[in-house]
Parts: C-alpha cells; sequence; structure tokens
C-alpha cells in the first residue's frame, strides 16, 4: 500500500538519520558559529533560570547590543532577539526531565528537522511525482551537507526550514482541496517561522502573492481568508 510505503520510507531516513548523527548527540558546539550555538543554549537555560518569562529572553551576557556599548555592562542579562519559541520548548523539556543536558537541545533539533523532511515529501506526493523521483527529492535535502551541519546545532535554521516547508504544503494542500483550514495552517506556520528567523517572510511573502494572483486570476475576493493574514 502507498500509505505504508510512505511510513517505511520515512521511518528508514529517521534511522538513517540517527546513525549518521549518533557521534554528535551529547557533543558541545565546536565548529559552526559556537558563539550562536552557546548563546541559543544559554537562552533556554535563561528561561529556566526566570520562572519561564518569554517576553525577557536573557543569556549570560550583561550587556545588550554591541558595539556602541559593547563595553558597557548592564543590570541585567536580558536581551534582543527573534522570538525565541524553539528555545523556550527545549526549556520545558529541560524542566520535565530534570536535566540542562546539550542532548535535550540537540534531540529537539534533530526530530523537528524531519517535520520539514516529511512536508517535502508530501508535497511530492501531493504533485503525484512517483515514489521513486519523492524518495530522491527527500534524500537530495537529507543528505545535503549544510542540512546535516545544522541538523544537530542549536541554531534555528533547520526549525525554521521545516516550518517553511510546513507552511508550503498546507498551502498546496488547501489550493488542491480548497479547504480554508489548510489556508489557516499554512499561515500560522508561516507567521512562526518569520518571528522565529526573519527572513522566512521571503517565502511567506510569495505564498501571498500567489494567492493573491489567483483571486486576480479567478476575480474573487476570499473574504474568509482575511483573518489569519
Amino acid at each position: 500500500k502507498p500509505k505504508q510505503k510512505e511510513g517505511l520510507i520515512l521511518l528508514l531516513f529517521l534511522c538513517l538519520g540517527f546513525v549518521i548523527q549518533s557521534s554528535r548527540f551529547n557533543e558541545w558546539p565546536k565548529a559552526v558559529h559556537p558563539w550562536a550555538q552557546y548563546d541559543r543554549y544559554a537562552l533556554a537555560l535563561g528561561f529556566l533560570n526566570n520562572g519561564f518569562d518569554l517576553s525577557k529572553p536573557e543569556t549570560y551576557l550583561m550587556n545588550r547590543e554591541f558595539p556602541h556599548n559593547f563595553k558597557k555592562a548592564q543590570e541585567n542579562s536580558v536581551t534582543a532577539v527573534n522570538l525565541p519559541l524553539h528555545e523556550y520548548a527545549v526549556a520545558a523539556i529541560m524542566k520535565v526531565l530534570n536535566s540542562r543536558s546539550v542532548w535535550i537541545f540537540q534531540w529537539y533539533n534533530f526530530l523537528l528537522s524531519f517535520l520539514g523532511l516529511f512536508a517535502l515529501f508530501k508535497i511530492a506526493s501531493l504533485k503525484q511525482l512517483p515514489l521513486s523521483f519523492s524518495s530522491l527529492l527527500l534524500a537530495f535535502l537529507f543528505f545535503c551537507p549544510v542540512f546535516l551541519i545544522y541538523q544537530l546545532s542549536f541554531l534555528n535554521i533547520t526549525n525554521t526550514l521545516s516550518f517553511v516547508l510546513a507552511g508550503t504544503y498546507t498551502y498546496l494542500l488547501y489550493r488542491k482541496q480548497g479547504k480554508g483550514k489548510y489556508f489557516y495552517l499554512s499561515v500560522l506556520f508561516f507567521t512562526l517561522a518569520t518571528l522565529i528567523r526573519s527572513t522566512a517572510l521571503i517565502p511567506f511573502i510569495a505564498v501571498l502573492l500567489t494567492e493573491s494572483f489567483y483571486s486576480l486570476k479567478e476575480r474573487k475576493i476570499k473574504l474568509d481568508l482575511l483573518p489569519p493574514i
């Protein structure tokens, strides 16, 4: 059955991912942007220290911005950052498990990266591409060195990609089935992605322009789509 074959393929990639990345679990950042990764880890610990106050993300650095006041210490370590939802979620898991181990952050990013892989796979299926081609497309992203490098990092790159691909998939699902709930989901995924990483606004705008094009083509303003936007 097609659904069973898809499930087996995704399970295979999950197992492959674990085998490839197994030596990196519980390993501290030391290669790609280690300073930025430590900042992200510190944000998660900050929420544990401040009682999970999302409005006051903090690190252990006692100044806010640079270069104009880089040498000037502040009264607290609250910092400016895009909405740190991933770090907040990691902090919640740390709280439940009563651990601050780095492997929690790594497993979180590792598993969430498969949301994007799953969405990409479903996009190919939605376009009625052969299963072999869908698998090849999935492998192309999965074995990309950049993807593998950032998959276990503390940075929110693969996480944002996952939300963008999930938003793209749900939008294409809306275009195919015409159900408003899928458009709402798409806007939700893109909004979260943009709040977490500003560059995600680019594909979000592309989707909104595409829908605007269809509205002009069909000469119909869909008022039910305006509230989520």
